[in-house]
């Protein structure tokens, strides 16, 4: 049974910092479903937290914001549970039943060793009998490049290396594109972490000099391991920083919620720049 979402999450292309390239791909991609030109399954691996869903979300909004003439269907999204593959084909096969330019998305897709439901996705993939709609486009993301959770014991058992190659290859090649997300390196972090605050509300605007004192502040710290250099924007970088630190992980999740926490007056020492 499908629910309607009727609050989704807003995300525009031009909110994917340091993401450009791989949000104008994926974009190019989806165009089919409008065009007629059947897009090629796509997988988006990354690590946590880097963007992925943020990616698909963005480019389904795209396709609904003009230059799209006004009378033409809109562009649905449908999320699936990894529980809900088998309800896959049963899907496209009422999607196929419509006019309307429609994405399947699954979220988080992982399987383990011996998991029934690798083979299903597999053929519906490719290799099975049915053929995806032109207007269906199918989007995967995953914490995993192959979609495969590797444990140690799988390999210990493997009697050829290749069997192990073979088996996650086998599930990631039958995509026709995929998107790889990365942690951003720091200097592309700070400008997510002033988009963020902007978006906050915690700072006015984003100050056109910052590329020129987050240099300052990276050869402070290189040279001295601390910055000496205070100014408002050094004391937000050194706090994303230390923040990022303590949450092990440098990325457009973390830069988001550092900025919801100044908003709420939870991080320490916060002093909105004058």
């Amino acid at each position: 049974m499908l629910y309607p979402i009727h609050h989704p999450r807003t995300i525009l292309a031009e909110q994917l910092v340091g993401m450009e390239n791989a949000s104008k791909q994926l974009f190019q991609n989806l165009l089919g479903i409008r065009t007629g030109l059947n897009p090629l399954p796509t997988l988006i691996e990354g690590f946590r937290g880097t963007g992925k869903t943020s990616l698909a979300l963005a480019a389904w909004q795209k396709l609904n914001t003009p230059p799209f003439p006004i009378h033409s269907a809109p562009c649905h999204l449908v999320q699936i549970a990894r529980e809900g593959i088998h309800d896959i084909v049963p899907l496209i096969d009422v999607l196929s039943e419509t006019t309307a330019p429609s994405i399947i998305l699954i979220d988080d897709l992982y399987f383990r060793e011996g998991d029934p439901l690798l083979h299903t996705f597999r053929g519906i993939l490719d290799g099975g009998i049915m053929e995806f709609p032109s207007h269906v486009a199918l989007i995967v993301t995953s914490n995993h490049r192959h979609l495969l959770e590797e444990r140690h014991s799988l390999r210990e058992d493997a009697i050829r290396s290749s069997e192990i190659i073979d088996e996650t290859m086998a599930l990631s090649d039958r995509f026709g594109l995929t998107i790889s997300t990365w942690e951003p390196d720091m200097k592309v972090y700070m400008q997510i972490v002033l988009y963020k605050l902007v978006e906050e509300g915690a700072i006015g605007s984003i100050p056109a000099d910052w590329e020129k004192e987050f240099s300052l502040f990276e050869n402070l710290e290189w040279v001295v391991g601390r910055s000496d250099h205070k100014t408002p924007l050094s004391e937000i970088f050194m706090m994303a920083k230390k923040f990022a630190l303590e949450r092990g992980s440098r990325s457009g999740r973390t830069a988001t919620l550092f900025a919801k926490m100044v908003r709420r007056g939870l991080i320490e020492n916060w002093k909105e720049p004058q």
